[in-house]
This record gives C-alpha cells, structure tokens and sequence, in this order.
C-alpha cells in the first residue's frame, strides 16, 4: 500500500508503460513471425514451380541472372504454346478481400489461360506493403499490386524507389485486375507482322544472257523501295518470296533505288538456291530420265505474266491477352 497518492500514480504509470511495451514488443514480434512464415511458404511454393529461393548479399545479382538464364533455358524446351508464367505479389486490407480479389483475379484471366499463368506468390497476403513484399518482388521480379492498402510506412516507400520495385495501390478490385492484365501482356513476346508497303502487276518475263530474271512491272500503289523485301502471288498463294528484296531495281536504264506510282519498272529476282544431291545416294543411283513435274525445275523461278508483287516490311506489334 503506497500512502502517498502522487507516487500511486507514478507506481501506475510506469507499470501501465511497461505492460504497453510488452504488448508492443509482443505484437512486432508476431508480425515479424507472420512475415517470416509468409515468406517461407511463398519460396516454397515458388520453388515448386520451377523458381529459385531468396539470396542475400553479393551473390544476389548473381542469382538473379542464373533465374533469368534457367528462364530462358526452360523457354527454348518449352513448346511455344506453353503459357507464361507471370509471377506477381497481391497485397489486401482485410481478410474478407482475400477470396475476391483471388477469385477477381482467376475469372479476369481466364481466356488467356492459354497465354499467361498469372503466379500470385505466397497466395493473397493481408496487411499494408512492407520491406518482406519489397524483398519478394525483388527475388521474383514481380510488381506489387495493393488493394485497399498502401505501404507500411515512408520509408518502405523509399526503399521501393530506390530498387525500382514497381507497387501499384488500386481502391476497385476490377481496376486492379485491368492493370494486372496490361502487366501479362507486356510479357508476351510481340507478335511480327507483314506490313504492304508497295503494289504491282507483272507485264512481262524476261531473262537475261547471264540468267538472271527480270520482272517488268507496273507499280499500282507505292512508292516501291528497293531495300524492302519482296513477294509474288498468284492468286493470293505467295511463288516467290525475298526477304532481302530485289537484286536490281530499274527504270529504263537506270538503277534507282524508289520507283514512285504509277511508274513502270524492271524488277531484278535473286536466284534461288539449289538443293544439293544427297551424297549418299550420288555415287551409287544409276541416271534416270527425267520425269514431268509440275515445279520449276531448280535454280528457276514459277513467276508469270498476270502475278501481283508486293513488297513489305515485318514490325513487330504487342501481343494482345484473350
């Protein structure tokens, strides 16, 4: 019993301080174990995927180019079809967003499941974007996409800067699935694309002392380039195809590098190359007569009067998500 009512008040204060930073310490504590074993679990579950552990220390950048190579490795035995994984952290506010924006998530990828593997790592976490998200999308190489939250505090905001970690906050779930799409598609390699840069008709045939053919045409849409490749079509089945363009390129007599349109012009074709003889079976077959066949013979071209040329560039456009 403490007489003295100042000093009751004392004795009380300091004990209620101490019980306050019990809880305090117990609590950092427990979030410091939540994370941890959060961690674990989303390295574990990475790990069973084909992704590598965290590192520390010099060897990280080391590590993270061999996930980079094992990536490539894995892609060049992957057969084109296979989907991409695309590994991502989703951060929420409460545990009742848990199963929406999962589910969010699965329902906005689902036409493009032939495309992209969206791989939420460490499944939907709750709680603001601390330094253990930061180290998981630096392991992963993944964005951060927040739902309802934001970071933990201004200096996980600055760490976030610092290692160019890319943390998107978005306060409707749909909005978060659109962003998380525009994410996937960029990882999707671009999609070549034959662009027509130039159109003509075939007059005539000629072929030279040297044997090369010659194309007279008339440009119909152009202007046509010289430095573009070049094809020919009968009856929209491509005959001839270059991708190194004409060998000449003339107007009457002389070598131009453009022909504008409307103008006529002659198109010099480079020779295709031959199929060498099997060796195995040179030496050894007796000589044939030769046969009919409906193909040019080698070293020819299947080019007519009445064809259409085109010549084109190919640009590479993004792919788009189903």
């Amino acid at each position: 019993v403490v007489a003295d009512d100042k000093v009751a008040k004392k004795i009380a204060a300091a004990r209620f301080r101490r019980r306050k930073a019990s809880e305090q310490a117990a609590d950092e504590r427990q979030i410091r174990l939540r994370e941890r074993a959060e961690l674990e679990a989303a390295t574990k579950a990475l790990q069973e995927r084909g992704y590598r552990g965290r590192r520390r220390g010099p060897g990280r950048s080391r590590a993270l180019q061999q996930y980079a190579a094992d990536d490539e490795a894995a892609a060049a035995k992957t057969p084109s079809t296979a989907p991409i994984a695309v590994p991502v952290v989703v951060k929420v506010s409460s545990d009742g967003e848990v199963d929406a924006a999962r589910s969010a998530l699965q329902t906005g990828f689902a036409s493009a499941a032939h495309q992209v593997r969206l791989d939420i790592v460490g499944d939907v976490l709750v709680g603001p974007v601390g330094r253990r998200d930061l180290d998981v999308a630096a392991t992963f190489g993944a964005p951060v996409f927040a739902w309802n939250v934001t970071f933990a505090g201004p200096d996980v905001r600055e760490a976030a800067r610092r290692a160019e970690i890319d943390v998107r906050t978005h306060s409707i779930v749909y909005a978060l699935v659109d962003d998380a799409r525009r994410h996937a598609r960029s990882a999707l390699p671009p999609v070549p694309t034959s662009q027509v840069t130039a159109k003509g008709q075939v007059l005539q045939i000629f072929t030279l002392t040297n044997g090369d053919t010659v194309l007279g045409c008339k440009v119909t849409d152009g202007p046509l380039l010289k430095s573009h490749a070049l094809r020919v079509l009968r009856d929209g089945e491509v005959v001839y195809n270059d991708a190194r363009g004409p060998k000449t390129l003339r107007i009457l007599k002389d070598n131009v590098l453009e022909v504008p349109q409307g103008a006529e012009c002659g198109i010099g074709l480079r020779k295709p190359r031959a199929k060498a003889p099997d060796a195995a079976a040179a030496g050894t077959s007796a000589p044939s007569a030769p046969r009919a066949s409906s193909s040019p013979p080698p070293g020819t071209f299947d080019v007519r009067a009445g064809d259409v040329f085109e010549t084109f560039t190919v640009v590479e456009k993004p792919a788009e998500l189903d």
